[in-house]
């Protein structure tokens, strides 16, 4: 056939806004949960059967890896006959950049691990942070175990679906939905924390006890001390303190796991914390940080008639109680509070979806940013300053 004689070529355009097709994509994801022996070696096969003979990287923070690594490694290599390559990561939240997962991903990559790999986190909730994002990443996502050894990865970063990274002062501006396979919590990583690192764990369980239970904060105002004293850790007590804690978090992200909705009660302690970090470069943990907003937050609520006074002079007491701080010399930069409400409410879809208590275990939402005037936050912010210098 000449090329006079082709078939012409009829090229179609498209006019009207029906689409071509529908490309629908869904994911179910479950978790499991469980208590299990990873720090103790003659305990540690409970991660080899969590990977199930599949390649894995595991990575540590610097901390665990001298307090655990050889013991964990020893169980790994005795319970799969081979080397599980390991990757020691500074932890701290001014290691948690993109620039740290690029180099984990690097390290995956050297390493040959394959898309039925898996990357395995041990450390606190800045490694377990970085690890699930990188997994989210890595050959465009691979499965990922979560072993939290601090009290608020245990019950807090461990557990939920989000990871992410800081950019710049933003905390966790770069992140991802990607939960984890696996999730594996041994109480005997606690019994070597500092007290100032169980104090920032029972600020997240004193978030979810006021934003949600009741009746679960009245055991906190019972029991919590036990966390704080290193010989009772391992108890029955300890561990179901935490153990609830963990349920709660877990009830409360089954609702709403990929936040459709951003009216969230377990953003209780987590609208002006960010600033509260970044401000101060990290000096203050996250834990405390929480606890100062809590605290804000509450004397808000109590001054515009929503927090009865009993239920206020409840919190603040339980979090004195516990060493937690009520106040902080960066809360008395008002342009710059100003500016974390406004941030805040950015993140949370231009609507602020403050979580007030109404009650203890209650929770009401604020959604205008103008609801919380600046002037209303600042004679908060005086309050918790008089009582706490």
């Amino acid at each position: 056939m000449s090329m006079s004689e082709a078939t012409p070529v009829t090229v179609r355009t498209h006019t009207s806004d029906q689409p071509i097709a529908c490309l629908q994509a869904s994911r179910p994801t479950a978790t499991t949960i469980t208590r299990a022996s990873v720090a103790v070696e003659t305990g540690a096969a409970s991660l080899a059967n969590a990977l199930a003979s599949r390649p894995a990287l595991v990575v540590m923070s610097s901390t665990v890896n001298r307090l655990y690594g050889d013991s964990i490694g020893r169980a790994l290599r005795a319970a799969v006959a081979a080397e599980v390559p390991t990757c020691v990561i500074p932890a701290g939240e001014s290691n948690k950049t993109t620039q740290s997962v690029l180099r984990l991903l690097e390290r995956a990559y050297d390493l040959g691990l394959s898309r039925d790999g898996m990357m395995v986190g041990i450390g606190g909730g800045v490694v377990l942070d970085m690890v699930g994002f990188a997994a989210s990443q890595y050959r465009r996502g691979i499965d990922h175990i979560k072993v939290g050894t601090t009290l608020v990865a245990q019950v807090d970063a461990a557990v939920g679906l989000k990871c992410g990274v800081n950019v710049g002062s933003a905390k966790n501006l770069a992140g991802a939905f990607y939960p984890p396979v696996s999730v594996l919590t041994d109480s005997q990583f606690l019994t070597t924390l500092r007290q100032l690192d169980i104090r920032s764990g029972l600020a997240e369980m004193v978030k979810l006890a006021v934003a949600t239970d009741e009746a679960y904060f009245a055991v906190l105002e019972d029991s919590a001390s036990t966390l704080l004293d290193p010989s009772q850790r391992t108890s029955a007590t300890a561990e179901g303190l935490v153990d609830r804690a963990i349920s709660g978090m877990v009830a409360e992200l089954n609702a709403n796991p990929y936040e459709g909705d951003l009216r969230r009660r377990v953003d209780a302690g987590h609208t002006i914390s960010p600033y509260i970090e970044s401000a101060t470069n990290y000096a203050v943990p996250h834990g405390e940080a929480v606890a100062i907003d809590l605290g804000v937050f509450a004397v808000v609520s109590n001054l515009m008639g929503i927090l009865p006074d009993a239920d206020l002079s409840r919190l603040l007491e339980l979090l004195k109680r516990l060493g937690l701080p009520l106040f902080h010399p960066s809360l008395m930069d008002a342009d710059a509070v100003s500016r974390a409400l406004d941030a805040t409410a950015a993140h949370r879809g231009r609507k602020l979806r403050l979580p007030l208590p109404e009650r203890i275990g209650s929770t009401l939402f604020v959604d205008e940013r103008l609801t919380v005037p600046d002037d209303l936050m600042r004679h908060a912010i005086l309050i918790l300053k008089e009582s706490w210098t």
